[in-house]
């Protein structure tokens, strides 16, 4: 065993599953846009949405540039890569507070 395996397996920092997700890639295939919509217009829609709850998402997205159409098939999509893949809820998550961190705070444990 070398000693960069030896350091990963019983020394040095450990990985906590979510690090790998503190920087996006936004070439990624699930943070492409769906029907043109990107994942910052689809959560720009979604804050709006909040806000104004009795406005319905298709005259809010076409506010944001969006055919109802292209946001109905866009808003299916990422709801289903929301729900599948862990990269699409992190990039969401940093969309959303870009102060969010996926770093385990070493000083003090969970």
């Amino acid at each position: 065993m070398g000693v960069l395996s030896f350091m990963r397996v019983f020394g040095g920092r450990k990985r906590t599953g979510l690090e790998q997700y503190e920087t996006t890639n936004w070439d990624s295939p699930d943070l492409q846009p769906i029907n043109g919509v990107s994942l910052q217009t689809y959560v720009a829609v979604m804050r709006t949405n909040e806000s104004e709850p009795a406005r319905p998402q298709a005259a809010q997205a076409e506010q944001a540039g969006v055919s109802p159409a292209d946001w109905r098939l866009a808003h299916i999509g990422w709801q289903v890569r929301i729900t599948s893949s862990t990269e699409v809820k992190a990039a969401m998550t940093k969309v959303f507070d870009p102060t969010t961190t996926f770093r385990r705070n070493y000083d003090n444990p969970v």
